[in-house]
């Protein structure tokens, strides 16, 4: 069993970044390299966790349960999902997801007194273990609310950032930006023996050093986290032996139209690596 729980799993994600009153400040610190440098975006001071279940807007609707919700010192709510299934629309659920955080904000006013559409803004950040589809081969990438010609920024009440953890490829020697050392971090946890790049007991990498340790889930935590895992297993064994059987099916298949054709079997053992008995049986 590794020290450290994988955190692209649901209670390994959650454990680090979602967990109250331990992981506020590895949210805030995250959210905060995401978007240093993006325009409209004031660093975060404090992050308070919110229900993570957004209520149905009408009877035949699909409730939304995110993996973690979070409101801001200055109000600006994040959404903040991590996929490590891929999904061909995920573009488009995300599109989905951050549209309801804003609609979920409309009022119903009594009497005839309007809804000025106070809104306040919502951001989705959103973790993937594969390149989504429609997007850029990037890590990092961010989408808002800009003027098509100029490329500025309109407004700051809808924005994505896309995080596509198969285009980060650095090792530990060559991450410079807080951000960089915090993907390698996410991205290698599971196979580490101490989490790198702490430099004092309250900088993020500390904070993740206790939230991310298998010691610290609860008995409960650590039975849905093993089963999780062996659900993860079973499925790549399963998909692994497929692969090598369709793979076998199509040696067969060549090494019997060369067979046909006149082909020594000794070439043909070396073009398939079937074994001259199975090129004896075709």
């Amino acid at each position: 069993m590794s020290i450290y729980i994988d955190p692209f799993s649901d209670i390994g994600f959650k454990a680090i970044f979602g967990r109250e009153g331990q992981s506020e400040e590895i949210l805030r610190e995250f959210l905060n390299e995401v978007f240093r440098g993006q325009p409209m975006f004031d660093e975060i001071k404090s992050v308070t966790f919110i229900n993570a279940e957004r209520t149905k807007d009408r009877e035949d609707s699909k409730t939304i349960i995110h993996d973690i919700l979070c409101t801001t010192d200055s109000g600006q709510r994040f959404i903040v999902e991590m996929q490590k299934i891929e999904q061909e629309r995920f573009l488009l659920r995300a599109i989905y997801y951050v549209g309801r955080g804003i609609a979920d904000q409309a009022k119903r006013l009594p009497g005839e007194k309007p809804w000025t559409y106070d809104l306040l803004p919502v951001a989705g950040v959103f973790v993937t273990t594969f390149p989504i589809t429609g997007l850029p081969n990037k890590l990092l990438l961010h989408v808002g609310l800009t003027d098509l010609d100029t490329g500025e920024m309109v407004a700051k009440h809808i924005r994505f950032a896309f995080i596509q953890t198969p285009f980060f490829n650095k090792s530990e020697d060559e991450c410079i930006t807080k951000f960089e050392k915090i993907i390698y971090t996410l991205k290698n946890m599971a196979t580490l023996i101490a989490i790198p790049f702490q430099e004092s007991k309250d900088d993020i990498f500390a904070r993740m050093e206790e939230a991310a340790k298998y010691a610290s889930l609860s008995p409960e935590e650590k039975a849905i986290y093993d089963y999780e895992l062996k659900l993860a297993r079973d499925k790549e064994s399963q998909l692994q032996t497929a692969h090598d059987k369709g793979r076998k099916e199509s040696s067969l298949e060549i090494a019997k139209n060369l067979k046909e054709a006149g082909v020594d079997p000794n070439i043909i053992a070396s073009a398939t690596n079937l074994s001259l008995k199975d090129i004896a049986t075709l």
